[in-house]
């Protein structure tokens, strides 16, 4: 009876405390716990454990001078007297949090069951080895997506009949298409029809064989207006080896295509002055 439990969770690296998790106890006390250093002196016994991953008992909280009186002051505060902080360990042996016990009475607060606390504290470290994994999950969608969506660069991914799957908004940019619907194509239907004999072998053979390849080709816009890109195409693949989709990641070269053909007609144009001259002409370098 008058069993307290909370959660003190370590920060990233390791010396601070971070979040504090406890339906019974006030929010005040909580965010109190919140920030702290754990290296000694210790603000108390969840900073200690935090620190050397050892059970910390404190039998009377209003007696024990080892702590701040600040926390000892927060606790008597919630009518608590006694205490018991325990390690919770991650999977790679890292303290990940402190487990604590409560009574409003002196004594040593743990259950008279080790099986109790060992189940809780195994449970809790489940719990919070996961929320950490889908923070980092979360972290990195994030910062792909910022890089995905800011690139100069118009990537595509589809899926290995070429249908679009993910667009950014620089290819749709290039191709003169909305993402909506793109996402009804495939990545064949915009490509101009003179250049697909030479683009879809290098693309079945890079779902065959894993290998990249990069190809400069043109697409179809809409309105009939056609574009170069040069296409760097790589297929991902899973754990087993085998693949999934495609990514292409595409740059706008139609400016340069256009230069190219002004300087190779400028040539044509010169030759054919060259041949219809009446006098003798040489060029030196």
């Amino acid at each position: 009876p008058g069993l307290v439990c909370t959660v003190l969770l370590a920060d990233g690296r390791g010396r601070h405390t971070g979040l504090a998790v406890g339906p019974s106890l006030p929010d005040g006390y909580l965010r109190g716990l919140e920030g702290l250093s754990i290296d000694p002196p210790y603000p108390g016994s969840c900073g200690e454990t935090l620190d050397k991953g050892v059970a910390v008992v404190v039998p009377d909280v209003g007696a024990d001078e080892r702590f701040a009186p600040a926390w000892r002051h927060l606790l008597s505060g919630c009518g608590l007297r006694s205490c018991k902080s325990i390690p919770v360990f991650g999977s790679d042996g890292r303290v990940l949090a402190s487990f604590a016990i409560y009574r409003r009475v002196p004594g040593d607060p743990a259950p008279a069951s080790t099986e109790l606390v060992q189940t809780a504290t195994y449970l809790t470290g489940i719990a919070v080895e996961r929320r950490r994994a889908e923070e980092r999950l979360r972290d990195s969608e994030e910062r792909f997506r910022g890089i995905f969506d800011q690139t100069l660069a118009g990537i595509a991914e589809t899926d290995l009949a070429g249908r679009f799957v993910r667009v950014n908004p620089r290819y749709c940019e290039i191709v003169g298409r909305t993402a909506d619907e793109l996402y009804g194509l495939r990545m064949q239907d915009l490509t101009h029809p003179d250049d697909l004999p030479h683009n879809l072998p290098l693309f079945e053979r890079a779902v065959t064989d894993g290998f990249p390849f990069v190809v400069e080709k043109r697409y179809r816009r809409p309105n009939g207006d056609e574009v170069w890109v040069s296409n760097s195409v790589s297929v991902v693949r899973d754990d087993r080896g085998t693949p999934r989709h495609a990514v292409a990641a595409s740059l706008d070269i139609s400016d340069r295509k256009r230069q190219e053909k002004e300087l190779e007609d400028g040539r044509r144009t010169l030759a054919a002055l060259v041949e219809r001259c009446p006098f003798g002409i040489y060029i030196v370098d």
